[in-house]
């Protein structure tokens, strides 16, 4: 995301990139262990993401936030 969107010129840039931020919502449907995999390790990289994703809002770019998902369990040991 820095060197891919962030660091182009504002010509360059137009049209490069579109985000999806999911709906934060969705970790409550998802068991343990597989939430772990969709949440951030520790309070650092939380903050972390946080400010990415505050960053991606303020940039300009496309961005459909907190788009709807659902847990759709999983199919030969990987998450759907």
């Amino acid at each position: 995301i820095q060197a891919g969107a962030f660091n182009q010129s504002a010509s360059k840039k137009q049209n490069r990139a579109f985000f999806y931020l999911r709906n934060p919502k969705v970790i409550q449907d998802i068991p343990k262990p597989w939430s772990d995999d969709f949440t951030t390790e520790d309070n650092h990289s939380r903050i972390k993401m946080n400010n990415l994703k505050q960053r991606i809002r303020a940039s300009g770019f496309e961005t459909f936030d907190e788009y709807p998902c659902s847990w759709q369990g999983v199919s030969n040991d990987r998450p759907l």
